[in-house]
């Protein structure tokens, strides 16, 4: 009686050990997934901002365009050392920078 006790208590202890051990793999793993998580949420919003940045529009008249190549054309070509003296799109006299 005494020996099927003890058999008994030994397999319990094995399972609480297995379960445990299955505890601590799927904490470990949990951590690992939630920290790349948020590094994946960090480097989202800083693309997100960076983005806003790129795309605010034009600095002389404030036009916003769709794309960003088209707020680059109108910032880089006619406001920034274009022959152009007037803006296109809101009609204000360029000021030049020399």
């Amino acid at each position: 009686m005494y020996e099927e006790l003890m058999d008994y208590i030994m397999a319990y202890q094995d399972i609480l050990t297995m379960a445990n051990r299955v505890i601590e793999i799927w904490k470990k793993e949990y951590l690992k997934v939630s920290n790349e998580l948020e590094q994946v949420k960090a480097e989202r919003d800083t693309f997100l901002k960076e983005k806003a940045e790129r795309e605010k529009g034009c600095d002389f008249c404030n036009a916003e365009y769709a794309v960003m190549s088209g707020s680059r054309m109108n910032s880089d070509l006619i406001h920034k050392g274009c022959a152009a003296k007037f803006c296109p799109n809101c009609g204000k006299r360029l000021v030049s920078e020399e």
